[in-house]
C-alpha cells in the first residue's frame, strides 16, 4: 500500500462559513477508507450543507471527495467516509455553494 500526506484546510472557500475537519488515520493508504471528522464553528448558518474537495499544490483542485454533506440543524459535529485517489500531498477542502 502506498502511503500519502494530506493537509487539511480548515474552513470554506465561501467567507460565510468555516468547519473544522480531521482525518483517522493520520497517514491513510492509497484506496482505503478514512474518517473525515467535521466540527460546526459558531458562525455556521443552520442550514450548513458543504462538498469535501482534494486540492494540491495550494490550489489546484484534483477532484471530489464527498458530495452534498447536510448535517442536522441541531448536529455539531459529525464523520464522513473518503478515499484518497492516490498517493501524494492533498489538502482536504470543505466548499459550500
Amino acid at each position: 500500500m502506498k502511503c500519502l500526506s494530506f493537509f487539511l484546510l480548515c474552513g470554506f472557500l465561501s467567507p460565510v462559513a468555516s468547519v473544522l475537519l480531521s482525518v483517522d488515520p493520520t497517514q491513510p493508504l492509497v484506496g482505503q477508507s478514512s474518517t473525515v471528522t467535521w466540527t460546526r464553528e459558531p458562525s455556521d448558518p443552520d442550514d450548513l450543507n458543504f462538498d469535501l474537495r482534494f486540492v494540491q499544490d495550494g490550489s489546484k483542485d484534483v477532484g471530489l471527495a464527498l458530495a452534498n454533506i447536510y448535517p442536522a440543524d441541531d448536529e455539531d459535529s459529525g464523520t464522513v467516509a473518503v478515499m484518497f485517489p492516490s498517493a501524494g500531498k492533498y489538502t482536504l477542502v470543505a466548499v459550500t455553494g
